[in-house]
């Protein structure tokens, strides 16, 4: 299993580089925002200093935000979020700008249903995409998106000769995401990738 860390921001270059090292047994698979992505100085400061791969940038907005960080290669994985980047077709273009400086970008998605099958669509038609964040666990409502019940994995089995759910306006019927078409086969993609790669 591979571990991720996010310190949100809450460090000096200092204090990020002594955290960094103290981890390094661990194998991080990345150490993600010991500074603010803002302060590419700071965050390329750290990437040289430790051993651990560098991901950030989920607040940044347009190609304008994440052009320095790749530019100076002050990380090795961004992580544009596709509410807050400027929204998919800017966050492809972003993707492609880090693709040109051999950046891997792993969109962030603490989100629901609908902004993960946005960012899963992202996610299909990126060749330097690595892993899609997904909220899994923390209220009851949220499940494994590929099998806990009520899920998208749910909705898109019904394709499958499964009953149709109720339309929202149909008696009975509730709000809820329809994936249909390219939408559908990217979120399947993007799913298998993701929960048969070991985990």
């Amino acid at each position: 299993m591979d571990i991720l860390i996010d310190c949100h921001s809450f460090f000096d270059v200092d204090l990020a580089i002594d955290v960094a090292r103290r981890l390094e047994p661990q194998k991080l698979a990345w150490y993600e925002e010991p500074v603010a992505p803002t302060d590419v100085a700071a965050t390329k400061a750290i990437e040289r200093g430790i051993e651990q791969r560098m991901a950030g940038g989920e607040f940044l907005f347009g190609i304008e935000g994440f052009g320095p960080l790749c530019r100076e290669q002050a990380v090795d994985v961004i992580m544009p979020d596709v509410k807050h980047c400027g929204g998919l077709l800017e966050a492809r273009k972003i993707a492609a700008v880090a693709e040109l400086d051999h950046i891997a970008v792993s969109p962030h998605n603490p989100s629901g249903p609908v902004a993960t099958a946005v960012s899963a669509q992202l996610c299909a038609g990126l060749p330097n995409f690595e892993i899609l964040e997904t909220q899994w666990g923390e209220a009851a409502w949220r499940g494994r998106p590929d099998s806990a019940p009520g899920t998208l994995r749910e909705r898109l089995d019904r394709r499958a000769g499964r009953p149709r759910p109720r339309r929202r306006s149909e008696p009975g019927g509730r709000a809820g995401t329809r994936l249909r078409g390219s939408a559908a086969a990217s979120v399947r993609r993007v799913l298998a990738r993701k929960f048969h790669r070991g985990s």
